[in-house]
Formats: C-alpha cells, structure tokens, sequence
C-alpha cells in the first residue's frame, strides 16, 4: 500500500486508540482525586469502586474541555492512520 491509501481498519484502530487512552485518562484521574479526598490508597479505591458510579463522573465531566481533547485524539488517530510506517535500519529505534 503507497502511502496516504486509506485502510479503513487501520483508521478505526487509531481513532479507537487515541479516544480510550482519553477516557482512561479521566477515569484514572476520577479514581486519584477520590483516593486523594478520601485519604485512601488509589488501589483501594481501584478496586472497590463503584465503576458505573465513576463512568458517570467521566460522562458529566465531558460537558468541559475533556470534549476537546477527546476531538484532537480522534483527528491525531486519523491523521496517524495515513502515515508511512518504516522499519527502524540497522537496529535504529
């Protein structure tokens, strides 16, 4: 495939990725600020909360700019989705 061909996969892949890793963001964000209030372990909080209760936190703070950056995510996803991929030369990372 030359590069710049759309693969429509490869478009869903990307777009997918960059929005999860936001929303995994807030809702790891959600789960310090209540371990932090709460005076708790942030893995006491990760594992006995509530993640329908937290989900909902994410969801009513989209109504910020948390929706922007969600935007930018989805545009980097696809626009990264056209990029030529080249394997490293030499063992160059």
């Amino acid at each position: 495939m030359r590069s710049g061909e759309r693969n429509t996969p490869n478009i869903r892949y990307w777009c997918c990725f960059g929005v999860d890793n936001c929303v995994m963001g807030d809702f790891f964000s959600i789960v310090g600020l209540v371990a932090k209030e709460y005076e708790v372990s942030f893995m006491d909080v990760l594992f006995d909360a509530s993640y329908s209760e937290v989900m909902s936190v994410v969801i009513e703070n989209m109504a910020s700019m948390t929706i922007v950056f969600y935007g930018i995510a989805l545009y980097e996803g696809y626009k990264l989705s056209f990029s030529a991929q080249k394997a490293p030369e030499g063992g160059k990372i």
